[in-house]
């Protein structure tokens, strides 16, 4: 079975592809995703096991998001990128500080996979 994530990170191509390309090397189906709304329509049609939210990318409509996820009952888990989780971080599993070690997200990953 293919562990799937949805990478809502920062509009910097760079970050954005690396990190799509490293979890692909060791097994994951990346989507990555640019706006709240394009993970909500995401989620009605299909099971995501983690969601990367990047503090940065976010600002904007990120917190309406996150209020859906604590409503929701089969959320993925999060993983949040950056120093500040928004107030709603009871449901964040994991914080990743900038610059980002892409080592240490695929090694956590990696070890807390159900599959």
């Amino acid at each position: 079975m293919s562990r799937r994530i949805v990478a809502f990170i920062e509009n910097s191509i760079g970050p954005r592809l690396l990190l799509a390309t490293r979890l692909s090397e060791v097994g994951y189906t990346v989507t990555v995703l640019s706006a709240a709304g394009a993970v909500r329509e995401q989620m009605k049609t299909d099971t995501l096991d983690w969601l990367i939210l990047d503090e940065a990318a976010i600002r904007r409509d990120g917190t309406a998001l996150l209020g859906q996820l604590a409503r929701t009952r089969e959320r993925p888990r999060i993983a949040w990128l950056g120093s500040h989780p928004p107030a709603a971080q009871g449901f964040i599993q994991v914080r990743f500080d900038k610059p980002l070690d892409y080592g240490k997200i695929i090694r956590f990953l990696s070890a807390t996979n159900d599959d």
